[in-house]
């Protein structure tokens, strides 16, 4: 059974999302709006690594895949401007579709093993990569004619 793995998989992910959430405010500065989201979600995601710990600690390691070569680390290039913005949003856009595919696929998982605190935590914290995700993409969809087109 791999799903301490995947709970640690998980964990790596939404502190990655975080650091790159924080990354995007602080390149960002000049957009007040975006800094304080970004700032928001990066907690948001925070908060679900620390309570992701709880879960690693109930299921015992087994034959663990590395996960290190698992999931390669994503970070925003630090570019400054419009293209900047919309070149950061895309590197988070992908980090949230990720941690938004395994909070559904560990959703699945809880169910099978009848795990309700589990389920639980995946209901709630899930739905908040949810949202993380819609914000991503709406800054995105409005950044992007800004930073492709009108971009000096």
């Amino acid at each position: 059974m791999h799903i301490r793995a995947y709970l640690e998989l998980l964990q790596m992910r939404e502190q990655q999302l975080a650091e790159a959430l924080v990354a995007l405010a602080e390149d960002h500065a000049d957009a007040p709006d975006l800094a304080a989201t970004s700032r928001r979600l990066a907690r948001w995601s925070g908060q679900h690594a620390q309570a992701l710990q709880v879960f690693v600690g109930r299921y015992p390691p087994g034959e663990e895949p590395d996960l290190a070569a698992a999931v390669p680390p994503l970070a925003p290039a630090r570019f400054s401007g419009n293209y900047g913005l919309v070149h950061d949003l895309q590197i988070v856009w992908l980090l949230v579709q990720d941690v938004q595919a395994r909070w559904e696929v560990l959703r699945q998982v809880s169910w099978a093993l009848r795990d309700r605190e589990l389920f639980a935590a995946c209901e709630e914290l899930g739905a908040e990569a949810r949202r993380q995700a819609a914000w991503v993409r709406a800054r995105l969809a409005e950044a992007a004619v800004q930073g492709i087109i009108a971009a000096p």
